[in-house]
C-alpha cells in the first residue's frame, strides 16, 4: 500500500503526536543560533501480502551519507542502490569505508535521527562515503513470517552544505491569531534564494493545511533575499499542530536539491481579545494645569476572568518611541484597562502630539508566565497635545549661554566676564543665583552673584566674573561654568551649565600668560596591530591618537577626527591629549585627524589608510568528479575568489590542468588552500573514486534455461579499455537481484566452481578475465544482474544475465 510523500510524513507525525513515534523537535527553539540539517524522510508499509517497499531520495552532491531505518519489527532485510547502480548493504558497506549497524536498544547513537527510540522500535543505519549526486533507492523486505502491517520510517542525512530548518516564531499561539512559520535554508552561511518551500499543518485528529512560505519582503517575510522563507497560518481549532516543510530548489553551483524539516505548534483558546477601542484623554493629577499623564482606555473581551495587561506604543512625528503600559483585574464580558504614558516621557521625545498608536498588546497574566493573547497595530493618531502642556520642572536650564569679554578703561584688555544663562521658570517672582567660573580641570576661578524678577518663560541670567581675578590666574579657556544654585519661588541646582569661549589668560586684566605660543601641537597615531606586507589587517584595528604640544606650549585642548570609506565616522572632538576609534568595517577607511592647543593653534589635518579584509576566500572545485576510472585522464580544474583584498594564493594538489592521480583504484582526497592578501586561509578538500570498468565477455541478452548454469565472465578495464585483470586480484561475488523488481537473492555456484564466492581467473581469447559458474535454480524469467566487488575498489559492479 503505497502513499504520498506529503500524506505519509504527516502519518508519521500523527505517530509522533501520540507516542508511535517520538519527534524531537521542538516548534520553537529558543536559541540565537539555529542548528540546520540536510535531510529527507519517506515512510513506506509492510505488510503480510506485501512484503518489500523501497524510497527513493534524490541527493545533491556531498561527501558523506548516513541512512536511518525505523522499523517496529525486527528481523528486516535492507539494501542502497547508488546512483550508479552500487548496491550498498550491511555485507559491502564497509567496502566503501562506511559501517552498518543494527540495534533495538532505547538508545541511539547521538545525533544520527530527529526521531527518539521506543523499546520495541529498530534500527538499521548505514553511514559510507557519498557514492555521487543521483537517486538512492533504499529498499527493505519484511520477514516472511510477517503476521501485520509495518510502518518503515527512513530517514537521510548528510554533510551537504545546503541545510534547512523549519521553526515557528512563537512556540504557543491562540485561535483566530496569526502564527508565522519560516524555514531557514542556507549553503553554509550563504543564503538560498528562489526555493519552493510548502509547510503541511496537521492537528491531532484534524484535517491537514497547506502554508507557502516566501523569501519576499511580502506579508510574514521581513527581508527578501535573506535565507528566512516565512508565511502566516491562522488556525480556527485549539491543539498541537504538527508541521513538515518540504523544500526544493538550485543550488548556488546549479543541480537541484531536496530537504524536509519538521516542528510542532501549540494552539491554545484565547482567553479574551481586543475590542479595537483605546481613546486617550489628557490627565492633571494635581489641578496645576499641566498635563501629567495622558491615559488610554484600552478596551479588552474576556472569556477567563483574571488579571489581563495592556502596552500601548507611540511614535512622534520625528519617529521617536516609547511605551505606556497598564493591569487590571477583568471580569468575563467587556472591560478596559488603563494605561498611562507619563508625561515625564513624553517631554523628553522633544515634541507634542498627535501621536502614532503603533501597536497595542493584551497579555494575560498567569502565576508563572505572562502570554500575548492579542495585538492591534496601526491603530490611528491619538489627539493634539501641545508640548508646552505637559508637566515639567518649576525651573529648567536649557543649556544656552553665552559670554562676552568687557573692558571698561579701553585699555585692550577685560576688566569684566560676563555670562548670560537662559532659563525657563514656570513660576514668576524674584530670584536669586550663583555660578562658579573653572578652568578644564573644575579647579575655582572665580565665583559671581544675581538677582532679579524672573517672568514666566524662558528669561537670561546675568553673571559677572572679574577680569583681574580671571587674568591673574593663568588660565586659559574655555572656561567651565559649574555649580550652579537658583533659588526663589522655587529653586534647582545643576552642576555643569555650560562653557565659555576659549579665552587666552592674556586678554584679562593682569593676565600672566606667555602669549608667544604660536605652534599647533601634533598627534601620534599608533594601532592595535600593524597591516600585513600587503597593507592589509585580518580583524579590528583600534587606532589611538596622542597629542603633545610643544614645551612651553599653551597644552593640547582637543582632538578632533572623522573617516570616510568603508567605515564613515563624523566630525568628532574629544576634549583632551588623548583619543581612540576602532575600524571594523571590512574595506578601506581613511582617518582623518588634528590637535588644537589651548591658544587656539590647530595642526594640519593628518590622514591615515587602513584596509581590513576578514572574510576568508572562496574555493570552487569542478574537478575531479566523484567518481573516475582508473587511469583516466583528468585535469584538475577549481578557482578561488576574494571580494575584499584578492586572492593571494590559490594551490591544489595539483595545478589548474594538472592530471589528477587515477593510478590506482581506491578512495582518494583532492586539497585546495587558499590565502587572501590579508593573510585569511581557506581549505577544501573534495573526495573521489578511482574505479575499474567492467567489460562483458558473454552475452548478457542470452536467455538461459532457469536452473541451468550461467558462466558470467568479465574483464577488468582500465579507462582506455586495457584489459588489467590479473590472477592476483580477487573477484567477490555478493549477490544477484531482479532488475525489474528488486529482490536479492543468494550467490550458488554450479559445482562448487567458485569457492568463497570468488571469480575464477581463466583466459578468454588468449587475455586474462574472471568467470562466475552461477547456477539459477529457482530463478523465475526475467532480466537479473550478479553484483560483485573487485580488490581495492571501493565501488560495487554487476553484470547482467538472463533466464527463461
Amino acid at each position: 500500500m503505497k502513499r504520498s510523500l506529503r500524506s505519509t510524513l504527516m502519518l508519521l507525525l500523527s505517530l509522533a503526536l501520540t507516542g508511535g513515534l517520538s519527534a524531537t523537535a521542538n516548534a520553537q527553539q529558543n536559541e540565537a543560533t539555529l542548528s540546520l540539517r540536510a535531510a529527507q524522510y519517506q515512510l513506506s508499509r509492510l505488510a503480510a501480502g506485501q512484503l518489500t517497499d523501497q524510497a527513493t531520495f534524490p541527493m545533491d552532491s556531498s561527501n558523506f551519507v548516513t541512512i536511518e531505518i525505523i522499523a517496529t519489527v525486527g528481523g528486516i532485510e535492507t539494501s542502497i542502490t547508488g546512483p550508479a547502480g552500487q548496491v550498498i548493504n550491511p555485507s559491502t558497506v564497509e567496502s566503501l569505508g562506511g559501517s552498518f549497524t543494527s540495534t533495538h536498544s532505547p538508545t541511539i547513537p547521538s545525533g544520527l535521527s530527529l526521531f527518539l527510540s521506543l523499546a520495541l522500535n529498530h534500527h538499521y543505519i548505514y553511514s559510507f562515503p557519498s557514492q555521487g549526486a543521483g537517486n538512492y533507492v533504499v529498499r527493505f523486505q519484511a520477514p516472511a513470517n510477517l503476521a501485520e502491517e509495518v510502518p518503515v520510517m527512513t530517514e537521510v542525512t548528510t554533510d551537504s552544505p545546503i541545510a534547512a530548518r523549519l521553526f515557528a516564531t512563537e512556540a504557543t499561539v491562540f485561535t483566530g491569531r496569526p502564527a508565522v512559520l519560516s524555514a531557514a535554508l542556507f549553503s553554509g552561511q550563504t543564503p538560498i534564494s528562489g526555493a519552493n518551500v510548502t509547510v503541511t499543518l496537521k492537528r491531532e485528529g484534524g484535517s491537514a493545511t497547506t502554508v507557502t512560505l516566501r523569501d519576499d519582503a511580502n506579508e510574514a517575510d521581513a527581508t527578501a533575499g535573506d535565507g528566512l522563507y516565512s508565511g502566516e497560518f491562522t488556525p480556527s481549532v485549539a491543539g498541537k499542530y504538527s508541521a513538515l516543510a518540504i523544500i526544493t530548489g538550485t543550488a548556488l553551483g546549479g543541480g537541484t536539491f531536496t530537504r524536509h524539516s519538521l516542528t510542532e505548534l501549540t494552539v491554545l483558546a484565547a482567553p479574551g481579545m481586543l475590542t479595537g477601542t483605546a481613546p486617550d484623554h489628557a490627565v492633571d493629577s494635581n489641578g496645576d494645569g499641566l498635563v501629567d499623564s495622558i491615559a488610554f482606555d484600552v478596551g479588552a473581551q474576556t472569556t477567563v476572568a483574571g488579571t489581563y495587561r495592556a502596552f500601548v506604543h507611540l511614535k512622534t512625528a520625528g519617529g521617536k518611541t516609547l511605551v505606556g503600559g497598564g493591569e487590571a483585574d477583568l471580569l468575563t464580558g467587556i472591560g478596559n484597562i488603563p494605561v498611562n504614558v507619563d508625561a515625564a516621557d513624553l517631554r523628553e521625545t522633544g515634541e507634542g502630539g498627535p501621536y502614532s498608536v503603533t501597536l497595542i498588546e493584551l497579555d494575560a497574566v498567569e502565576t508563572n508566565r505572562q502570554i500575548t493573547i492579542d495585538h492591534r497595530a496601526d491603530v490611528g493618531p491619538t489627539q493634539a497635545y501641545l508640548f508646552g502642556s505637559f508637566q515639567r520642572d518649576p525651573l529648567i536650564l536649557t543649556g544656552v549661554t553665552s559670554d562676552q569679554g568687557i573692558d571698561t578703561n579701553g585699555n585692550g584688555r577685560f576688566d569684566r566676564l560676563r555670562v548670560t544663562v537662559q532659563v525657563d521658570v514656570r513660576q514668576a517672582g524674584f530670584y536669586r543665583w550663583n555660578m562658579k567660573l573653572t578652568d578644564q580641570n573644575s579647579n575655582r576661578i572665580d565665583f559671581a552673584r544675581g538677582q532679579g524678577f524672573l517672568a514666566a518663560g524662558l528669561n537670561n541670567m546675568l553673571l559677572e566674573y572679574n577680569g583681574f581675578t580671571i587674568g591673574s590666574s593663568g588660565a586659559r579657556g574655555p572656561f567651565r561654568l559649574e555649580d550652579m544654585l537658583l533659588f526663589g519661588p522655587k529653586a534647582t541646582i545643576a552642576t555643569t551649565v555650560g562653557q565659555t569661549q576659549a579665552y587666552r589668560s592674556i586678554e584679562f586684566e593682569g593676565g600672566q600668560e606667555d602669549s608667544t605660543d604660536v605652534i599647533a601641537p601634533g598627534v601620534v597615531a599608533s594601532l592595535s596591530s600593524l597591516p600585513n606586507a600587503a597593507g592589509w589587517s585580518k580583524s579590528n584595528v583600534t587606532v589611538t591618537l596622542n597629542a603633545s604640544d610643544n614645551q612651553g606650549g599653551s597644552g593640547v585642548l582637543n582632538i578632533t577626527y572623522s573617516a570616510s570609506g568603508a567605515q564613515p565616522v563624523a566630525l568628532t572632538t574629544v576634549n583632551g591629549a588623548s583619543a581612540s576609534l576602532t575600524i571594523s568595517a571590512e574595506g578601506t577607511t581613511t582617518v582623518t585627524f588634528f590637535a588644537r592647543d589651548v591658544a587656539g593653534n590647530s595642526g594640519a589635518p593628518q590622514t591615515l589608510t587602513l584596509k581590513i579584509d576578514k572574510t576568508v576566500p572562496a574555493i570552487n572545485i569542478s574537478s575531479p568528479a566523484a567518481t573516475l576510472l582508473l587511469n583516466q585522464a583528468a585535469a584538475a580544474n577549481y578557482t578561488c575568489s576574494d571580494g575584499a583584498s584578492g586572492v593571494g594564493s590559490c594551490v591544489g594538489s595539483v595545478p589548474v590542468g594538472g592530471g589528477i592521480d587515477t593510478s590506482a583504484v581506491g578512495l582518494k582526497h583532492f586539497t585546495v588552500t587558499a590565502t587572501d592578501a590579508a593573510g585569511n586561509t581557506a581549505t577544501r578538500t573534495l573526495d573521489y573514486t578511482v574505479s575499474y570498468g567492467v567489460r562483458l565477455k558473454h552475452d548478457p541478452t542470452k536467455a538461459h534455461q532457469s536452473g541451468s548454469t550461467v558462466p558470467v565472465k568479465i574483464q577488468l578495464v582500465d579507462a582506455n579499455g586495457v584489459n588489467v585483470s590479473n590472477q592476483y586480484l580477487t573477484v567477490h561475488a555478493l549477490g544477484t537481484s531482479l532488475v525489474s523488481s528488486y529482490a536479492p537473492g543468494e550467490v550458488e555456484d554450479a559445482g562448487n566452481a567458485n569457492p568463497d564466492d570468488n571469480f575464477r581467473f581463466a583466459n578468454f581469447d588468449g587475455e586474462g578475465g574472471y568467470i562466475f559458474n552461477l547456477k539459477t535454480t529457482g530463478l523465475t524469467t526475467g532480466t537479473y544482474v550478479l553484483t560483485f566487488m573487485a580488490g581495492a575498489d571501493p565501488l560495487t559492479h554487476g553484470a547482467q544475465f538472463q533466464v527463461k
